[in-house]
């Protein structure tokens, strides 16, 4: 088990949301953007674009559509809180069908997030920083977290997407971005030379009230989302867009123990990835009717909406916990 190795004191009233990182993450986070709770929601949407990527034209973009085959996909299911017929995605990006060297260190095959109540990752108390990295090349989530192929990757408030803390733990926002339907771009510290294949950890988040049916199974939301990656043009006017879209993902919403585990490989649309200087993220919801909030002392079923530069009660969003180019290599 990993041991705290510095505090940071802080004389705030609520320690909780204290101006702090996330576990394992060396910059503390500048003021208070994006880590409200409660009626904060609206507040906490993420929605910073690097122009370059919005100036994108349709000429300079190819779009790639998944089918069930080019996606592994699924939800973890490590307490046993929900009923889990698409399987586990770590299961299936590991299986002997599809990639089983891709939750290898070397010859060891690494764990998720925990083997049999040992070994879990301990993002410690909040305002604590915690070091993880006894669990390198045995977990999954710490041995290929971003920050740990490159220090760029620990600065500011998006270190929290490449720190490897894939769930709350009672750090809330603090663990994750919230986007809606229009999304947010992220430019990384150095330019992408190599890698196998890209994964993320989300889930659903919403204002609405957590409900659950008689056979304990969590709320789905169902999603179609885009991933698109950029490429410095170099010699052209504008950045070069390849955009990959799951065209309907069920997320689990409101229960922050089954976030999400997508991704694919590259190779399985035949594109290279060398030169992707950023990626960029955005959804549509197709299906939210399972949503319920409390109404005149009754639990009923309500509208979300999935766009916060509208106006409505309860609202939608996609929480992004984590960005996975596991054993990728980056420019000098």
């Amino acid at each position: 088990m990993t041991k705290n190795k510095k505090i940071l004191w802080i004389a705030l009233p609520f320690l909780a949301l204290s101006l702090a990182s996330c576990a394992d993450t060396d910059e503390l986070y500048k003021g208070d953007q994006y880590v409200g709770g409660g009626d904060s929601f609206l507040s906490n949407r993420y929605h910073e674009w690097n122009s370059n990527y919005t100036n994108v034209s349709s000429a300079n973009t190819t779009v790639h559509t998944m089918d069930g085959a080019q996606v592994f996909s699924g939800y973890n299911d490590l307490y046993g809180h929900t009923a889990n017929p698409g399987g586990n995605s770590y299961q299936v990006l590991g299986s002997s069908t599809y990639h089983p060297e891709a939750i290898k260190e070397g010859d060891t095959t690494l764990t998720y997030l925990t083997q049999a109540g040992t070994d879990k990752a301990d993002w410690g108390a909040p305002g604590t920083w915690v070091d993880n990295s006894s669990l390198y090349g045995s977990v999954y989530v710490q041995s290929k977290k971003m920050n740990r192929l490159d220090d760029g990757f620990s600065h500011g408030i998006v270190s929290r997407l490449y720190d490897g803390q894939v769930q709350c733990d009672h750090w809330n926002s603090y663990a994750y971005l919230q986007l809606d339907k229009h999304g947010a771009s992220f430019t990384f510290p150095k330019e992408l030379t190599k890698a196998e294949y890209f994964g993320m950890v989300v889930r659903g988040g919403s204002n609405t009230y957590l409900i659950k049916d008689a056979s304990d199974e969590a709320r789905k939301s169902k999603l179609a989302i885009e991933v698109s990656f950029y490429k410095h043009p170099y010699t052209t006017g504008n950045y070069l867009r390849d955009s990959f879209l799951f065209p309907a993902m069920d997320l689990i919403t409101n229960s922050s123990f089954d976030e999400n585990f997508i991704g694919f490989y590259f190779s399985d649309f035949n594109y290279n990835p060398s030169g992707v200087v950023g990626m960029s993220i955005t959804y549509t919801t197709l299906d939210d009717s399972g949503a319920k909030s409390m109404v005149d002392g009754q639990y009923t079923s309500v509208t979300t909406s999935d766009d916060m530069e509208t106006s409505s009660e309860y609202y939608l969003c996609m929480l992004l916990y984590e960005l996975y180019l596991p054993d990728s290599t980056w420019s000098a």
